[in-house]
């Protein structure tokens, strides 16, 4: 209660404390009597009455509300006077009062509290609207997106045919036109319209400085043969294909142009442990079997074993063939039908490999052959071929020999051991010449002469 309140209710009680007058209360006022009008108040003990003793006590007490406070005076008060004081109060106070704390003791704190918050509606409808739309467009362009890659494996298919440099030309800017427009939401789209201009560019300028004219055989000609030993002999024809891959490692790269100007006779199948036994009069494999490929034998023993066949059958027409040779003649020469494999786009049907194998070779022949019959190009032994293992060469080729010096000879074809990504036809690696492995092997080209 302020000093200015407290100066009033003393007025108020020395006023109207022995006999109290009715008042009437103002607006926003409250009065107190200390007994009812037209009655007399008790004294007390000291110096003030008992009403007064009563009101200071209660008006100590923290929280109470101004009525309450005048409510424990009454009840006090009628008590302690044996019902013959009855306190009186007028009032016209709006709201609650409470009086101020007394000296030396805390009243209870009052909160500040924030506003209510605003009721707000929430909701997702208009938005969810636009998702949807969104949604149609960028599954429109993923599908959009499939369609291009698939068309993008055709071409380059249909660019491993034996075809002229005019029509590959034609595949790639049919690619180019069809697929000019930007796909918002990948930049994969920019990358293959970029390989497919530079395949363009390239087989453009082919157009203008063509490759040799070459005699083509045919099988009628050149017919499949076998030799003293018993080895089966396959007729590749001469053409032109791609070589490396852009898909693979590093060493693969950068796909170009080879043209095989002369047909050549490659072995039908690796060879195997009973033909080294009848030339070398031993047998090195881990894996024996008669009908399995010889392996353990490095390329400086593939070389012996050569001279001394080529003796043998008094010629000079069996090698190793070239890595170019190899890969033309394992992806199908000018048969092919641009599979991964030597002759599938599944590897388990051409190759024996490391999924399944067993832990060893297997006869030779047990899996599926290539467009040119040619077996286990892809699996069974790694085969040496006759080049320095080296970086490729940028540009068009006519039979090329490889590097012409290094520390590695080329392996092709991957083995029982390997995984399916070395089976592939474009995977190559190198080893030293007289390095001797239970997956290494060859098979033989025979010249035509």
């Amino acid at each position: 209660m302020s000093t200015f309140g407290w100066a009033i209710l003393r007025g108020i009680l020395g006023n109207f404390g022995t006999e109290s007058t009715q008042m009437t209360a103002p607006t926003g006022t409250f009065i107190a009597y200390a007994t009812a009008p037209g009655q007399v108040a008790a004294d007390g003990d000291g110096v003030n009455g008992l009403y007064t003793q009563e009101l200071i006590k209660e008006i100590r007490r923290p929280g109470m509300k101004l009525e309450d406070v005048f409510k424990a005076v009454l009840s006090s008060v009628k008590q302690k006077s044996s019902n013959r004081q009855v306190p009186w109060t007028a009032s016209s106070v709006e709201g609650d009062f409470f009086f101020a704390q007394a000296a030396g003791e805390e009243g209870l704190p009052q909160p500040n509290l924030p506003s209510k918050p605003q009721a707000k509606g929430f909701n997702l409808a208009d938005l969810d609207a636009a998702a949807k739309k969104e949604e149609e467009v960028k599954n429109a362009w993923a599908n959009r997106h499939t369609e291009m890659q698939k068309a993008y494996q055709d071409v380059i298919a249909y660019e491993r045919r034996n075809v002229s440099a005019v029509l590959k030309t034609a595949a790639w800017k049919r690619f180019v036109t069809t697929y000019s427009e930007d796909d918002p939401y990948s930049t994969e789209d920019n990358t293959m319209r970029g390989k497919a201009q530079t395949q363009m560019a390239y087989w453009e300028r082919l157009k203008e400085t063509a490759l040799p004219t070459v005699t083509m055989g045919t099988s009628a000609d050149l017919p499949a043969i076998s030799n003293s030993i018993g080895m089966q002999f396959v007729l590749v024809q001469p053409g032109t294909f791609r070589m490396g891959s852009d898909d693979g490692s590093e060493d693969e790269k950068p796909v170009h142009e080879v043209m095989i100007s002369k047909p050549f006779y490659i072995g039908k199948y690796e060879v195997t442990q009973a033909q080294w036994q009848i030339v070398m009069g031993s047998n090195p494999s881990a894996f024996k079997g008669d009908n399995r490929p010889v392996e353990s034998v490095s390329w400086n023993d593939a070389q012996q074993f050569i001279r001394k066949l080529n003796e043998k059958e008094r010629t000079d027409k069996y090698r190793l063939p070239t890595e170019a040779e190899w890969e033309f003649a394992a992806r199908g020469g000018t048969q092919s039908r641009g599979f991964k494999f030597a002759g599938s786009f599944n590897v388990g049907d051409v190759a024996v490999y490391g999924a399944n194998s067993g832990g060893e070779t297997k006869p030779v022949g047990s899996k599926s052959a290539n467009e040119l019959g040619i077996f286990d190009m892809s699996g069974n032994v790694w085969e040496w071929c006759q080049d320095w293992y080296g970086s490729y060469s940028r540009g068009q080729s006519t039979d090329p020999t490889g590097a012409s010096s290094g520390t590695f000879r080329v392996l092709r074809g991957g083995s029982w051991y390997g995984n399916e990504d070395l089976c592939r036809s474009a995977s190559r690696r190198g080893d030293g010449p007289d390095t001797r492995y239970n997956n290494h092997g060859f098979r033989l080209v025979q010249d035509i002469k």
